[in-house]
């Protein structure tokens, strides 16, 4: 598998926003342990990389192309009131999949699959309780949001920014 990495002018059949070198260098920074070859990391870059294409709704502005591999380089983007060019993929986006690569090193981010409810089993004499009402687990991760939180059209705009700074 090959990491090709988007650059902010529509790379072809790009699948990433980091490459191996970054996604090494911000974890050495933090004191993060991640696979020590490129070929374990690749997955969970790619892995990351699905989590975030699945905020496509929820990030301000447009895609520059409709045919383009990813959501990002994108038009009308502002961060902290200024206007990010349609050519640049921002620091924060390659953080936020960063950070998503280390999460789903020790947990899915995206799972599939049905769950049993099961509370206790008992091996011998085969015992089996289920919770009321089902099981459930949540995901933290604020890791990934405190990056991705400033991309999404839940900010205020550009230009309410502006006016604010005026």
């Amino acid at each position: 598998m090959a990491l090709i990495v988007e650059n902010g002018t529509g790379v072809a059949n790009s699948n990433t926003y980091v490459s191996d070198v970054m996604f090494t260098d911000y974890a050495a920074l933090r004191g993060v342990t991640i696979p020590a070859t490129a070929i374990l990391r690749e997955p969970l870059l790619i892995k990351a990389m699905d989590y975030i294409e699945g905020y496509r709704d929820q990030f301000q502005g447009e895609k520059t192309d409709y045919l383009q591999s990813l959501q990002w380089p994108r038009y009308s983007v502002y961060i902290d009131g200024y206007d990010i060019g349609s050519n640049t993929i921002p620091a924060e986006l390659k953080n936020a999949q960063i950070e998503a690569a280390i999460l789903v090193n020790s947990t899915p981010l995206l799972e599939s699959g049905a769950t049993l409810n099961v509370q206790k089993e008992k091996v011998d004499v085969l015992e089996r309780t289920y919770f009321e009402g089902g099981k459930w687990s949540a995901l933290r991760t604020d890791n990934i949001d405190v990056w991705l939180n400033v991309l999404t059209s839940n900010r205020s705009t550009g230009i309410n920014a502006m006016i604010t700074r005026i």
